[in-house]
C-alpha cells in the first residue's frame, strides 16, 4: 500500500482505496503455462489524481501530526511539507488584539490601590509594560517583555 499527496488537490491518497496506477494485463491459460510474465499497463480505475506523488508512510505520518497543530500541508519542490499557514494583514492584527487586550486584563488588579503587591518598583513597572502594550504597533506584533518580579 503506497501513500500519495497531490499538489493540485492538496488531498492524501492511497492506492489501496484509489487503485494502483498499473495492472498486470491479463494472460491467457497458454502464456500462463510458457512462464509468461505479464505485461504492466495503465488502470483504467485508478482515481489518483495525475499528479499524486508518492511518499513514504512515515512523511504521511508526520506531515498528518503537523497538520494537527494548524500547520498546511503544501508542495515544495517535488516533495510535501508543514508550513505555518498564511494569515492576512486583518487577521494578525485581530489576533495581536486578542493578545493584548487578555494580557491587560490578566494584570488589571495590579494596579489597584489595595492591591497585595507589597513592592512600588514592581507595581510601577507593571504599569510601564502596560502602558507600552497600549503604545505598541499591533500590526507588528512585537510585544513588550513583561517585567520580571524584582
Amino acid at each position: 500500500m503506497t501513500k500519495y499527496y497531490s499538489p493540485s488537490t492538496g488531498g492524501f491518497y492511497d492506492d489501496a482505496i484509489h487503485g494502483s496506477r498499473k495492472i498486470a494485463a491479463p494472460l491467457t491459460p497458454g502464456q500462463v503455462s510458457a512462464g509468461r510474465k505479464p505485461k504492466m499497463i495503465d488502470n483504467p480505475d485508478c482515481r489518483l489524481p495525475a499528479d499524486a506523488i508518492a511518499i513514504p508512510a512515515e512523511l504521511h505520518a508526520e506531515l498528518l501530526a503537523e497538520q494537527a497543530t494548524g500547520k498546511v500541508i503544501v508542495a515544495r519542490g517535488n516533495r510535501p511539507v508543514a508550513v505555518d499557514p498564511v494569515r492576512s494583514p486583518e487577521e494578525v492584527l485581530a489576533a495581536n488584539t486578542a493578545r493584548r487586550d487578555h494580557l491587560l486584563m490578566q494584570s488589571d488588579w495590579t494596579q489597584l490601590a489595595d492591591t497585595l503587591l507589597d513592592r512600588p518598583d514592581y507595581k510601577a513597572a507593571l504599569a510601564t509594560w502596560r502602558q507600552e502594550l497600549r503604545d505598541m504597533d499591533l500590526s507588528l506584533g512585537e510585544f513588550p517583555a513583561e517585567p520580571a518580579n524584582l
